[in-house]
């Protein structure tokens, strides 16, 4: 128990030490330590995980009506019977992020899973295009525009606005 004293004691000089010399150390250290301080006030239990495994299921379940709408565009039959499936071995590669934003995985994975499900390669193929261009690439600006309103909006500061404190927000923990 002592030693396990003496080494937080180290690590907590050696830890103030390095944010002596820069501004930026300093800025990263207390957001670690801002960051720390949210997550012990974390108090798990079912009601916290509703709320984001809700958003993740839909996020899911409007990604495969994405699919099979791009499938109905198209004219081609929807395979209903395989089309879960699919769906779900093509997130397995696509998970692995072996390429930007899963770029030729989630479309290769995909064309072959709805060919060996009954579709023709040319549709399947045109099918898992216009799936790839509405989920993946039709939202890419609405990224970009958060991203550069979130970068102007921080400014010379260099550090994001504080929002208001609602009850139970993680600023107030």
């Amino acid at each position: 128990m002592i030693w396990a004293v003496m080494v937080e004691m180290a690590v907590g000089r050696v830890w103030a030490s390095t944010g002596t010399g820069s501004r930026r150390v300093q800025q990263g250290q207390e957001a670690l330590g801002r960051l720390v301080a949210q997550a012990r006030g974390l108090q798990p239990g079912l009601r916290p995980w509703l709320r984001p495994f809700a958003f993740a299921l839909l996020n899911w379940v409007f990604d495969v009506a994405c699919l099979a709408a791009s499938l109905w565009a198209l004219g081609i039959g929807v395979p209903w019977h395989s089309l879960l499936l699919a769906y779900v071995l093509t997130q397995i590669p696509g998970s692995l992020c072996l390429t930007p934003g899963s770029l030729g995985i989630v479309e290769t994975s995909l064309s072959a899973l709805l060919v060996l499900y009954g579709l023709r390669p040319g549709p399947a193929i045109a099918a898992t295009l216009l799936y790839r261009a509405v989920s993946y690439w039709a939202l890419q600006p609405v990224g970009w525009a958060c991203w550069l309103a979130i970068t102007l909006h921080t400014g010379a500061s260099g550090s994001p606005p504080r929002h208001s404190a609602r009850r139970g927000s993680p600023t107030q923990l």
